[in-house]
C-alpha cells in the first residue's frame, strides 16, 4: 500500500512540475491519472483521492474549463463535509477554492455568497490571523472588485496587508502577494501614482528576494508596465514590456502561457503607440500558437480573437473586426454564457465597431442589451453599467437626440462622484461628455465650466502632459471661443446666441476620432 501510495504522490508531484513549467495539458493528463489510480486503489472517499480531484480541478481551470472545475469543486467540498466535518482544514480550504472558481466564471454573486459564511466560520475556528482565512479576505477582496465594489476590495485588501506584515514581516511572499494586489485596488480606482509607487516597491522587493527571472517578478514588472500604461507613459510601458517578453521566453519558451501574455500585453501598447502593424502581427501568432496548445475554444485564445478584432478596428478594417467578434460573441455565449464578464465586454466592443460603420441603429440596439445585461448582472451602480450608460448617451448624440444623451450623461455623472468620487478618471471624462453635449445643444457657457473643472482636476490629478489633459486643455480654448463669438453677437443686437454645429466630437469617453477605441476599453481584461 505504501509503494501505491508513494506512486500516486510522486504522479502528483510531477503534475506540480508541470503545471509550474507552463505544461497544461500535460499536468492535466498527469492529474488525470493520479485521480484514476487514487479512486482504484483507495476509493472514492479516501484524502488522496480527494486531493486528486482537487488538482485536476485545478487544472480544469488552468485549461479555461471552468465549469468542468466548479462541478469538481463542488463533489470534493461535499465529499469532505460528510468525511471531514465542515471545520477540518481541507473542507474550509475547498470552499476558498469554490469561491474562486465562481469568480473565474464571473459569478460574483454566488462567489459573495459562498465567501462570507465561510470567511465567519474560519475566523470563528481558526482565528482571523490563520493563513487560510487571510486567503478567504483576500478572495473577498477579489469579488468586491469583481462586483466593481472597489472601495470595499480596497478596505479589504489593506485588512489583509495589515494582518499578513504583523504576522509573517514586511518580505515574505504573501506579504508582498498582499501589496501587489493593493496595487491594483488602486488601479482600479483611477488612483494610478499610488499604484505606480506601490508597483515599484514590489517589484524591488522581488527582484532583491526572488532574483530578476523569477514568475512572480515578471509579474510585478507586467503590473509596472500597465500602470505605465494608465498614465499613458506609453514608451516607459513599451521599453518594459519588450523586456518581459525577452525575459518570459527565456525563463518559460516561446509556447508558455505567460510568454504568450506578454506578447498580447506588448501588441496593445503597439496600439497605444499607433503602431498597428507591429499589434497586428503579434496578435496574429499568439491567436496561432494559442489554437495550436490550447485548442480553439479556450478562453485564451478567444481573447486572442477578441484583441485581434480590436486591431482590425483600429486600422480601419471593421467589416473584418464585426465577423470575428460575431464569432467570439457566439463562442463565449456557448462557453461561458451571456452573462459573463467576458461576452458582455464581446457585445460592448461590437456595438463600438457598428457606431465606427456610422450603423448608429444597430449600435443602438446593442447598447440599450449591454445597459440591460450589466443592471441584470452587475447591478444599477457598477462601474461597467455606468460606462454602458455613457456609451448609450454617445449614440444618442451620435443620432441628434442631445437632450436624451443630456439627461444620461447627467445621471451617470452624479452616480460616479457619489460611488467613485469626484477625481476618479472615469468620473472626469463623464464631465468632459457632459461639457460635449452642452456644446451640441449651444449651452457653451455650461459647457466651458465644465471643461474648466474638468482640466483642473486632470491637471491636478494626471499632470499637464497626460493626453486626457492636452484634450481637456484644447476644448476649454475651443469652447472659451465659442463663448466669445456668442457674447459678440449678442452685442450688435441678435435676437438669439448664434449656434455652432458640434458634429462628431469624438473625444467622449467611449469613442475617439477616427472610431479608434479609447483605454477605458481594457478595464473589461486586463492580462497579467
Amino acid at each position: 500500500m505504501m509503494g501505491i501510495t508513494s506512486h500516486y504522490t510522486l504522479l502528483s508531484r510531477m503534475g506540480h512540475v508541470f503545471r509550474r513549467g507552463g505544461s497544461l495539458d500535460i499536468s492535466f493528463d498527469v492529474y488525470q491519472e493520479a485521480l484514476k489510480e487514487s479512486q482504484l486503489i483507495l476509493g472514492a472517499s479516501h484524502p488522496e483521492t480527494l486531493y486528486s480531484m482537487h488538482n485536476l480541478a485545478l487544472a480544469y481551470s488552468d485549461l479555461g474549463q471552468h465549469r468542468n472545475a466548479l462541478e469538481l469543486n463542488e463533489q470534493v467540498l461535499k465529499l469532505r463535509k460528510q468525511i471531514l466535518g465542515e471545520v477540518h482544514p481541507d473542507t474550509l480550504r475547498s470552499m476558498n477554492n469554490l469561491t474562486r472558481t465562481y469568480s473565474y466564471l464571473g459569478q460574483h454573486r454566488n462567489a459573495l455568497e459562498q465567501n462570507r459564511p465561510d470567511l465567519k466560520l474560519q475566523k470563528l475556528i481558526l482565528g482571523e490571523e490563520h493563513p487560510e482565512t487571510l486567503r478567504s479576505m483576500h478572495n473577498l477582496g477579489i469579488i468586491y472588485s469583481g462586483l466593481g465594489q472597489h472601495r470595499r476590495a480596497l478596505e479589504m485588501r489593506e485588512q489583509v496587508l495589515k494582518l499578513r506584515r504583523q504576522i509573517l514581516g514586511d518580505e515574505h511572499p504573501d506579504t508582498i502577494g498582499s501589496m501587489h494586489n493593493l496595487a491594483r485596488t488602486y488601479s482600479n480606482l483611477g488612483q494610478h501614482r499610488n499604484a505606480l509607487e506601490l508597483n515599484e516597491q514590489v517589484l524591488k522587493l522581488r527582484k532583491r528576494i526572488l532574483g530578476e527571472e523569477h514568475p512572480n517578478t515578471l509579474s510585478s514588472m507586467n503590473n509596472l508596465a500597465l500602470t505605465y500604461s494608465d498614465l499613458s507613459q506609453h514608451r516607459n510601458a513599451l521599453e518594459l514590456k519588450q523586456r518581459i517578453l525577452k525575459l518570459r521566453t527565456h525563463v518559460f519558451g516561446e509556447e508558455h502561457p505567460d510568454t504568450l501574455k506578454s506578447m498580447t500585453n506588448l501588441a496593445r501598447t503597439f496600439s497605444d503607440l499607433g503602431k498597428h502593424d507591429n499589434a497586428l502581427q503579434l496578435n496574429r501568432q499568439v491567436l496561432k500558437l494559442r489554437k495550436q496548445i490550447l485548442g480553439q475554444e479556450h478562453t485564451d485564445t478567444i481573447g486572442s480573437m477578441y484583441s485581434l478584432a480590436l486591431t482590425y478596428s483600429a486600422i480601419g478594417e471593421h467589416r473584418n473586426a464585426i465577423e470575428l467578434n460575431e464569432h467570439v460573441l457566439r463562442l463565449q455565449t456557448q462557453i461561458l454564457g451571456e452573462e459573463h464578464p467576458y461576452t458582455l465586454r464581446t457585445i460592448h466592443t461590437l456595438a463600438f465597431t457598428y457606431s465606427d460603420l456610422g450603423q448608429h441603429g444597430n449600435a443602438l440596439e446593442l447598447k440599450n442589451r449591454i445597459l440591460k445585461l450589466h443592471t441584470q448582472v452587475f447591478g444599477e451602480e457598477h462601474p461597467n453599467t455606468l460606462r454602458s450608460m455613457l456609451n448609450l448617451a454617445v449614440t444618442y448624440s451620435a443620432l441628434g437626440l442631445h437632450l436624451n444623451a443630456l439627461e444620461l450623461n447627467e445621471e451617470v455623472l452624479k452616480l460616479q462622484k457619489q460611488i467613485l468620487g469626484e477625481e476618479h478618471p472615469d468620473t472626469l471624462g463623464s464631465m468632459h461628455n457632459l461639457a460635449n453635449t452642452n456644446l451640441s445643444l449651444g449651452r457653451y457657457r455650461s459647457a466651458l465650466d465644465l471643461h474648466e473643472q474638468t482640466l483642473e482636476a486632470r491637471k491636478r490629478i494626471l499632470g499637464e502632459e497626460h493626453p486626457d489633459t492636452r484634450n481637456s486643455l484644447q476644448k476649454v480654448e475651443t469652447t472659451r471661443s465659442l463663448v466669445l463669438r456668442d457674447a459678440r453677437s449678442l452685442k450688435k443686437g441678435s435676437s438669439k446666441p448664434v449656434e455652432y454645429s458640434r458634429v462628431g466630437d469624438g473625444n467622449t469617453l467611449g469613442e475617439r476620432k477616427g472610431g479608434r477605441k479609447r483605454d477605458k476599453l481594457k478595464n473589461f481584461l486586463t492580462v497579467t
